[in-house]
Parts: C-alpha cells; structure tokens; sequence
C-alpha cells in the first residue's frame, strides 16, 4: 500500500502535475529575468504574453480533461468547464494585448482586450460558485451571505475612497477609467465566491484546491488593483512587475486544478472525510472588515478638510450599509445561539424515545413537589405505569415494534393529563405521573381514565395494557420512599407478589 508520499510523487509524474511544476518553474524564471537581470522590453514582450497565453490555455487544457474523466462529479465538470472558458476568454485578451502593443505598436489600453478580460470574472465567478460543497442549513447560509456582503462591502469603501472619488468627483470619469476600476471590482467578487466556498462543508481534498484558488485569485487582485491606480492617476509603472503576479495567479490556479485531477483519478490526495468549516474564517472575517471599513471612515473624518465632500459622503454612506450588515448579521446569530441554548436545554431533561421527561428531570421536579406541599400543605400524588406484556411484544414483533408502543403510551398519557402534571419516563416501560394538587380520589380517577385510554389500543394485533401503582406525599416522606410506595402498588396491580427490599428511611425534616 502506498504511502500519502509516495501518492503524491505518483501525482506529480502525471500530465497535469508536470504542467504545474513546469508552470511554477517558468513563472519563477521570469521573475528572475526580469527583477535580477536587464532584459529587452521588446523580447519580454513577446515573452511575456506567450507565457500568459501559455498558462491560460494549460488552464482551459486541463479542465475540458478533467471533465472528460468519467468518475468525476457532474457538477465538478460543469465548474471546471467554466473555468477553463474564463482562461480561455483571458488568453483571447492576451492575444489582442499583444497585437495592439507588439504588432501595430498602438495603445492596448482600452482596446477589444478588455472585452475578453472583463468576460475573464463572470465566467470564473460562475465556475466557482458551481463547485460542490455540502449543504448548509438556513441560517448558516444566511449568515454566510451576510458575511460576504460585510466584505464587499468594505472593499466598495476602500475602491470608492482611492479608486472611483478621484475620478468621479473632478469629473473626469471615462471610460478608460471604468474599465480599469472594473478589473479590482471583478477580483473582489470572485474572491468573495471562493471565500463561500472555503467557509462551507467541504471535502478536506478540497480545501487544498480552494486554498490554491484563492492564493491565485488574491495574487490576482494587486496588480489589477494597482493597474488601476496607476492608470486613473496616469503614474508611470512597469508592466513586467505587474506580469509576474498575473502569472502566478495563472500558476496557482493550473496548481488547484492538478490537485482536483489528483483527487478524481486514481491518485487521491487523501480519504475524501467531510471537513469541519474554517471558523476562524466565519468569526474573524466580517469583524476585519467591518474594521477596515470604519478605519477608513475615522480617517475621513480626521482630514474632513482635506477631502472632498463627496469623498466623505460616499464613505460614510458605506460605513452606515457596513454597520447596518453588521447588526443584522449579529441579530441571526443570536437567535440561532438561544434556538441552540433552548434546545440543548430541553434535549438535556427530555427522553430521546418517547419525547416526554426523563428522569433526571423527573428527580428535580418531585423534589420541588415535596418542598411546595411540605411548605404550604399541598397534597399531590405520583403514579407509575409499566406496559404489561412489554417483552413478548418486542420478542414476537421486535424492538422498533416495542419503540413504538412506547411513544404510544406516552402520547396517550399526555392527552389525559394536565399541563401542569409532569409525565416522564422512569425506565425501560417504566412512566411515573406527578400530579400536583391531587389527593388519592383524584389520582385514582386518571388512573382509570388512562388505563380505559391505552387498554383501547393495540399495537400489530395485540392489545395494550397498563399497570398502576399510587402513592401520595405525606409529610415527612421523601422521594425514594414515594416511589417505593408506588412501585409496591403498582406489583400488587399486576397480581405479583412485591419485592422483598426495604422502604427508604423516611425524610428528616426542619422543625
């Protein structure tokens, strides 16, 4: 059997694993090249958008193959299929970039490229978002899109501050300046899709392949954004910087796809077990933008006279939207953590069968009976039911059979009974009654309504039957003494002689 080692050097020898170590070669070559040694910007040039072209088409390669592969997910080819058109749609803008700069020496910018590169995020965007992961309950979902919302939302603040007020605000808004703040706004929702994937239920195989996108989405993000500061505030730059990250952001997403191949072959990286979420994203994230964001507008405030007033206004119109998400956010959680609280504590008195009170529940509630009636004089009595027959019905029907009698019995109980009588299972076929405020007429009385209740049921054929015993408080009298009592009645009930053990001493009490 091999090793996880010996799988993954496996993986690396196949086709994708090759094109991904050579891409990660290459692309560190270049940086090299460019950032150690002078080079000819004609020749990087061409390089340059070869090596682009080059690793978008491995990206579209490798995913029309792994959509190919049969024991692979339909909705992992639909997603990688996307993928691969966006790259594709990349690698046509690539090609009219070149064009316009190396072959009719004209201005690339803004030119039929940016249709392809603008094409490049929703295509990437739907890929993602069409990922499988596993399903979410409401409120996390709900939660999760109030979270995203939160991000984009302190992003919209940061790009309107240093991006789009700039321009907008002298009037000098064209269409060289949308297209550019375009690009930062495109990475900023696809990151926000691969931040939902990350923060779902997702296959640890997985986590390594959104990781990789993530890393090649965010590597994409700065030179886009700084392309876009550059060119609205008309600064010299260096286009062979800004192509070193383009194209490790290409490099890390063939690295996540060979990853995805690796786990729908006949390599897997590791046992496809179901991951726990990322929580440190789902209770960090929201809050570091939320802090940016007000950063931001603490800064605003404090050189209000320096900014224009619509630099102030746009920031904090986004500070009261990210405030507002904030709230409404912390509001789901909240009722989702008392919904959870109120659960828990009822699941911890309840009987997981029957529904009705267990008995730790029953202990503390006759506990608090006996401290009332020895205060105030109150009578109350308890019962106990046992279901006569119980072991010859699970031995002839079986057990989920004898389960079902059971719910049987205490749904019958607690419909011949008041709210503030206290119905729980004491063991086995075992139900013990607290009747508050019942002396022993009244609690024979619903001793013969319940029997004349369930003696009317049958379950598979056979009729059910109960037995009783009651007991009733005196003072001084304790709870074990109380249940002696009823378990002795409820023997002589059956027409079986009791139990040969001792009454419980009785209780000692405060004179």
């Amino acid at each position: 059997m091999l090793t996880g080692g010996a799988i993954w050097f496996r993986a690396w020898r196949s086709p994708a694993g090759v094109a991904a170590a050579a891409a990660t070669v290459l692309v560190a070559a270049y940086a090299i090249w460019v950032l150690a040694t002078p080079f000819d910007p004609t020749v990087e040039q061409v390089l340059s958008s070869l090596l682009l072209i080059l690793l978008d088409l491995s990206v579209l390669g490798f995913g029309l193959w792994l959509a190919t592969r049969t024991n692979a997910d339909r909705r992992l080819k639909r997603s990688w299929i996307l993928i691969g058109l966006a790259y594709l749609s990349y690698a046509i803008g690539e090609v009219i970039w070149f064009e316009y700069e190396s072959v009719l020496h004209l201005s690339p910018f803004p030119s039929a490229a940016d249709l392809f590169y603008l094409l490049y995020y929703p295509l990437l965007l739907l890929g993602i978002l069409s990922l499988p992961f596993a399903p979410t309950d409401r409120e996390g979902s709900t939660v999760m899109w109030l979270d995203l919302a939160i991000v984009l939302s302190a992003s919209a603040m940061l790009t309107w501050f240093f991006l789009v007020a700039p321009r907008w605000v002298p009037g000098q808004t064209d269409w060289a300046s949308i297209i550019s703040i375009a690009y930062p706004v495109g990475d900023l929702f696809i990151m926000a899709g691969v931040v939902a994937l990350i923060m779902r239920d997702v296959e640890w195989v997985q986590r390594g392949v959104m990781f990789f996108l993530a890393l090649g989405i965010f590597l994409m993000t700065i030179p886009d954004g700084l392309f876009a500061y550059y060119e609205n505030f008309k600064i010299p730059y260096s286009m062979p910087h800004l192509n070193i990250l383009w194209m490790a952001s290409s490099a890390c997403v063939l690295v996540a796809l060979f990853r995805q191949l690796a786990t729908v072959g006949d390599l897997p990286a590791r046992p496809m077990a179901r991951a726990r979420p990322i929580q440190l994203l789902r209770v960090w994230l929201p809050y570091v933008a939320t802090a940016l964001g007000l950063g931001l507008l603490m800064l605003v405030t404090i050189f209000t006279s320096l900014a224009p007033a619509m630099y102030v206004r746009g920031t904090v119109q986004g500070a009261l939207v990210l405030v507002a998400l904030v709230l409404l956010r912390q509001y789901v959680v909240l009722r989702e953590n008392i919904r959870l609280r109120l659960s828990t504590q009822r699941l911890a008195v309840t009987d997981d069968l029957t529904g009705v009170y267990n008995r730790r529940y029953l202990s503390e509630a006759l506990e608090r009976e006996i401290y009332r009636a020895e205060r105030y004089g109150h009578p109350f009595s308890i019962l106990l039911f046992d279901l006569d027959g119980f072991k010859q019905l699970n031995d002839t029907h079986g057990h989920l059979v004898g389960d079902d009698a059971l719910r049987s019995l205490a749904h019958l109980i607690l419909h011949q009974v008041r709210r503030v009588d206290i119905l729980a299972r004491f063991g086995g076929d075992e139900f013990a009654l607290v009747l508050p405020e019942t002396d022993a007429a009244g609690a024979a009385a619903v001793e013969r309504k319940i029997k004349s209740s369930v003696n009317a049921r049958d379950v598979r054929g056979q009729r059910l039957s109960i037995s009783a015993g009651i007991a009733v408080f005196r003072p001084g009298v304790s709870s074990d003494a109380l249940f002696h009592e009823a378990d002795m009645a409820l023997y002589r009930d059956k027409g079986r002689p009791a139990l040969a053990s001792p009454a419980p001493e009785p209780a000692k009490t405060d004179r």
